[in-house]
C-alpha cells in the first residue's frame, strides 16, 4: 500500500506535465488539478469503470504512438545511420542494465495490479490469452517509444520540463496529431492511476480491514473514502517529490521489489502446501524493503551517504532481494501446513 502510494504519485506527476504541455502553466495548482481529475474518475466509476474504458484508453494511446514514429520519421526524418541502439554504453552500463531489470522487471513479476486483471478474467484461458497479449504488446510500444526518444536525441532536443513527447507536442507534430499525441499519453496515465488507487482500496479494505467483498451501499462508501485518502497522500508525495517522475517510481519499486516481491513469490509457491510463518515473512518484508531504500536514505543521515559509493547504491537493493528471499524460505521451514479442502 505505501509502494503505491509513490506510484500514484509518480502519475500524478506525469499527468501534471501532460497538462503543462497543453496549458503551458507551470505551477502546483497544475499538478493539483491532475490530481483531483485522476481521483474523481476513479472514485466515481470504480473498478468496472476501468476494465470498460481501458480498452479505449490503450486504443487512442497505441494510435497516437504509432502516428507520431511515422510522423516525424516520414515528415522530418533524421539520419538513421546516426541511430545507435547500445544496450549498455559508458554512461549506462552492464550493472545498470541489470539493476533496471531486475528493480522495474520485479515489480511487474509480482503486481497487484496485474493480479486485479486476471482474476476478473472470465476464465484461465482468457488470462492466459490476454497475458501473452500484453507482454508482447508491451514488448512492441516499448520499442515505438524507444525510436521517438532516439529521434528527438539525434535532432538534440533539450525539453526541458515539458518532457520529450510534451515537446514534441508542442513544436513538431500538426496540431491534430499533437493532440491526438497528448491525449494518448493522458489516457496511459488515467488508466494506469485509476487503477492503482482503486486497487490500493481494495488491498485495504479487503485484506488490512478484513472486511467481505462490497455488498452493499457502506462498503462502497468506505472504499470510495479509501480512494480520497490515497489521492490526497498521493497529491501530497507528488509534492514532496518535486515532478522527478523517474525517482519516485524507482524509490517505490526499489522497496516493493527488494522486500515484498521474493517473500510474495515464495508463499505463492507453497500456497498449497505451506502457511508462512507471519512474523518471518514481514521480517523479510521489512529487511528486504530497507535495503532496498538504503541508498536513498543514506544520503540524509550525516556522513553515512559516503560509506556507499555508487556501485553499493546499485547493488544493495538486490542485496535486500536475497535476505527476503532467505527469510520467506525459513517462514516456510516454521511455517504449519495447509489443511487440504474438503473433497
Amino acid at each position: 500500500m505505501i509502494t503505491w502510494v509513490g506510484i500514484i504519485a509518480a502519475q500524478f506527476i506525469a499527468a501534471g506535465k501532460i497538462l503543462t504541455a497543453l496549458t503551458g502553466v507551470d505551477s502546483r495548482a497544475i499538478l493539483a488539478f491532475a490530481a483531483v481529475i485522476i481521483v474523481v474518475y476513479s472514485f466515481l466509476g470504480g473498478q468496472a469503470s476501468i476494465l470498460k474504458t481501458d480498452f479505449l484508453q490503450f486504443a487512442i494511446l497505441a494510435g497516437a504512438v504509432l502516428f507520431t514514429v511515422l510522423f516525424l520519421y516520414t515528415a522530418k526524418p533524421v539520419d538513421v545511420g546516426t541511430l545507435s541502439f547500445e544496450l549498455t554504453n559508458d554512461a549506462y552500463t552492464g550493472r545498470d542494465l541489470f539493476y533496471y531489470l531486475t528493480i522495474v522487471m520485479g515489480s511487474y513479476f509480482i503486481c497487484p495490479m496485474m493480479f486485479s486483471r486476471l482474476l476478473t478474467a472470465k476464465n484461465p484461458q482468457t488470462a492466459y490469452r490476454s497475458s501473452l497479449i500484453a507482454g508482447f504488446g508491451v514488448l512492441v510500444f516499448s520499442f515505438l517509444i524507444v525510436l521517438i526518444g532516439m529521434w528527438a536525441q539525434t535532432r538534440g532536443i533539450d525539453p526541458g520540463k515539458s518532457g520529450v513527447l510534451g515537446h514534441i507536442f508542442l513544436n513538431e507534430l500538426p496540431k491534430a496529431g499533437g493532440l491526438v499525441l497528448i491525449l494518448g499519453v493522458l489516457s496511459a496515465v488515467i488508466s494506469t492511476t485509476d487503477t492503482c488507487l482503486v486497487m490500493t482500496a481494495s488491498i485495504i479494505e479487503h485484506d488490512l480491514l478484513n472486511r467481505k467483498p462490497m455488498d452493499d451501499s457502506g462498503d462502497m462508501i468506505r472504499t470510495r473514502s479509501l480512494v480520497l485518502l490515497l489521492g490526497s497522500l498521493g497529491y501530497l508525495t507528488a509534492l514532496w517529490g518535486n515532478w522527478d517522475i523517474i525517482g519516485l517510481l524507482l524509490e517505490a519499486f526499489e522497496f516493493y521489489t527488494a522486500g515484498i516481491v521474493p517473500a510474495l513469490f515464495v508463499a505463492l509457491i507453497m500456497i498449497h502446501k505451506k502457511r508462512l510463518a507471519p512474523k518471518w515473512s514481514f521480517a523479510a518484508v521489512l529487511t528486504g524493503g530497507f535495503f532496498g531504500l538504503l541508498p536513498k536514505i543514506a544520503p540524509v543521515v550525516n556522513g553515512l551517504g559516503q560509506l556507499i559509493p555508487g556501485f553499493w547504491a546499485k547493488s544493495l537493493p538486490m542485496t535486500g532481494m536475497g535476505i527476503s528471499l532467505l527469510l520467506a524460505v525459513i517462514a516456510v521451514r516454521r511455517g504449519r501446513p495447509v489443511a487440504p479442502s474438503p473433497a
